[in-house]
């Protein structure tokens, strides 16, 4: 069924968006359900890299994710159902495809002991799925989950959907750090922006500060911007400051870009830099008052 899903999605991709085509909403929500899946790894490789084209060499790491994880439901792996042990996942992943014959194994004798091991799989996948059916009608309704200010969240994207922008964001932005509440109604503190932004506690979630890790960073990445280093040249007439230029260092970048006078105007290190050169007079007021 992956197998089937990734090819679909093979013939849907283009250099400017990702579309994935659902088999049938109404007659299969599994078949949904596991689109969404392939979406949401897709999502984690594009955030990590920073990338939003070449996928076809990740839609490979994509299909043995989804053939090799245990579906929680069923206590097994889609490929244990249909196989048991008898496919490498890894094939062609490492290493090109390779065929090799098995001639001392009757075709009879082998497809007996598969159907012996998938009935086993598919029982011990039913006493799990039963088991975790049985769990969750008895476990209550869950009380909306309460913050501390100054903890870091993410939240979810609060329209019908909670959909991201486009594929290639995640479901869950941030991180934002906690300023108050009033009842279920938080008051967060954007890490990107510093502007307050409200949200209902159904979306939102505890965000983990893992050893080493900038939230502000993090929080970057998620919106797509770099800070900047430092500003080192410029160009155009001061007299006309939106024919400006300036040549900025990203922090962890080691080439510059030239970016526009719109772009940088409120950047606190171009601000560092026009009164270093000279140039104060081009700083907005409101910076000084």
């Amino acid at each position: 069924m992956v197998h089937s899903i990734i090819r679909e999605f093979l013939l849907l991709v283009d250099s400017e968006h990702v579309t994935i085509m659902p088999y049938s909403h109404e007659e299969n929500s599994i078949v949904e359900r596991r689109n969404k899946e392939v979406v949401r790894h897709l999502r984690a490789i594009f955030y990590d890299k920073r990338m939003k084209a070449c996928l076809t060499n990740e839609l490979p790491l994509v299909q043995r994710i989804m053939n090799s994880l245990t579906v929680e439901s069923l206590g097994v792996a889609p490929s244990s159902i249909l196989f048991g042990n008898a496919i490498d996942l890894d094939r062609g992943i490492f290493l090109p495809h390779m065929t090799k014959a098995n001639a001392d194994m009757k075709l009879s004798k082998w497809t007996a002991d598969m159907l012996g091991k998938q009935a086993e799989v598919i029982k011990i996948a039913l006493e799990h799925q039963q088991a975790i059916d049985n769990k969750h009608m008895s476990q209550g309704p869950k009380r909306p989950t309460m913050f501390i200010p100054n903890q870091y969240v993410l939240v979810r994207y609060e329209n019908d959907e909670h959909s991201p922008p486009n594929k290639m964001h995640t479901y869950w932005r941030g991180p934002y750090r906690v300023i108050n509440n009033v009842g279920t109604r938080y008051t967060v503190q954007n890490l990107v922006t510093n502007k307050k932004e409200d949200f209902d506690v159904r979306n939102m979630k505890p965000y983990e500060v893992l050893p080493h890790s900038d939230p502000r960073l993090v929080a970057n990445k998620d919106m797509g911007v770099e800070d900047v280093e430092a500003v080192l040249a410029h160009k155009g007439n001061p007299k006309r400051k939106t024919s400006m230029a300036f040549q900025v260092k990203w922090v962890g970048d080691p080439e510059p870009t030239w970016e526009i006078w719109q772009n940088m105007r409120d950047n606190e290190a171009l601000h560092n830099y026009l009164i270093a050169n000279g140039l104060k007079r081009l700083i907005n007021r409101k910076y000084f008052d």
